[in-house]
């Protein structure tokens, strides 16, 4: 709602006096609930965060589920809403916690451990308690999801289950070492990113019969990928962005022009981030955007970047300094200081963004 401004200073000053007083018989009646109410009130005055809490366990990782908050920790799965409201607690024993999210679901994993659970923002919908050591998982918005893990006798196996963990595929690696996978949309199609000695690799499986559709094949290594479309992958290393299509043909490139990549986030709906400077060091950065092999915006002169983050049309850079705000274009939207020791931010899909602290988090809008 738009808010009027009013002529005079006499009001605002009276506004600002009750304000006051309120924060005041706040903290001598509710001592332990003045922090809330100052943030209540900062809200209503036209403050920039909400906060919500969680516990402060250590190795802490943050993902966004059906609009709510997940935090994986050595503890377990906590999910919060934003409003602080906690809709889940599954607390078990991890030594490497992660997590992945896609649409309403996350999966959490252990690596180096046995345990990966797939979960919603309200349950735990099923479990993977393996023999062999977890490499990494992943899900899509089907609640399908994929495991990589050690195997004895091979470079690695992928184990697809499906929404009612099920397991529905084993892929055995025995050229290659298997680093990650992912499925489409439609659970039809699971891609493997893998490195070989002559260098990186995406293996293409159909699901339903086990057999290779697929597979490209370049001499330097490939780092991460997400399903781009119904049947690509977009697939990054250190110099630059590749979609390749489920028969392992190379369809587009961004090439990051002999740029040091210095921080990246590859969004679920085929809208990239990267951080790029002319030095491996120091704070002389450009953040891009890049979607279906073409730069979509750019925001230059970003010092000291620590993480970035992307989701809708929106990304956010966390700098030592604090965090900026902008649209996909590389416009500045909205800028945050003094926020504390952040270790982590999110974008989410509904705009806001999260500036993920030791046991609680600010909601920037």
């Amino acid at each position: 709602m738009e808010k009027r401004k009013r002529s005079g200073r006499k009001p605002k000053f009276v506004f600002l006096l009750l304000a006051a007083a309120l924060i005041a018989a706040t903290a001598f009646y509710f001592k332990d609930n003045i922090t809330s109410m100052i943030g209540s009130i900062t809200k209503f005055l036209g403050g920039a965060a909400d906060e919500i809490s969680y516990s402060g366990y250590a190795d802490k990782n943050y993902a966004e589920v059906d609009g709510c908050l997940a935090i994986v920790s050595v503890r377990g799965i906590q999910v919060v809403d934003l409003t602080g409201e906690q809709t889940l607690n599954d607390t078990f024993d991890m030594v490497s916690p992660a997590v992945k999210s896609n649409g309403e679901y996350g999966i959490a994993y252990d690596i180096g451990g046995k345990t990966a659970k797939v979960f919603t923002s309200d349950k735990v919908l099923y479990s993977r308690d393996g023999d062999t050591a977890i490499i990494s998982a992943n899900v899509n918005d089907e609640g399908y999801a994929v495991v990589c893990a050690r195997e004895e006798g091979y470079n690695g196996i992928v184990t697809v289950y499906n929404n009612a963990g099920q397991k529905i595929l084993d892929w055995y690696s025995g050229e290659a070492y298997v680093m990650s996978a992912c499925l489409s949309g439609n659970s039809e199609i699971m891609a493997a990113l893998c490195v070989a000695e002559s260098g990186g690799r995406v293996v293409f499986i159909d699901v339903a019969s086990g057999d290779e559709i697929g597979k490209y094949e370049c001499e330097e290594v490939l780092i991460d990928m997400v399903f781009s479309g119904s049947s690509s992958v977009d697939a990054i290393s250190q110099s630059g962005i590749y979609t390749i299509n489920e028969k392992g043909e190379l369809k587009k490139t961004y090439g990051f022009e002999g740029k040091y990549l210095r921080g990246y986030c590859l969004g679920t709906s085929g809208l990239h981030a990267v951080v790029l400077s002319s030095y491996s060091i120091g704070d002389d950065c450009t953040a891009i955007t890049v979607k279906n092999g073409k730069e979509v915006g750019m925001a230059e002169g970003i010092s000291s970047v620590m993480k970035i983050s992307i989701s809708g049309s929106k990304f956010a850079v966390l700098t030592t300094s604090g965090v900026k705000i902008y649209s996909k274009y590389g416009n500045e939207k909205k800028s945050f200081e003094d926020l504390g020791e952040v270790q982590d931010i999110l974008m989410m899909k509904n705009g806001h963004l999260i500036a993920a602290k030791v046991n609680y988090a600010s909601v920037l809008k």
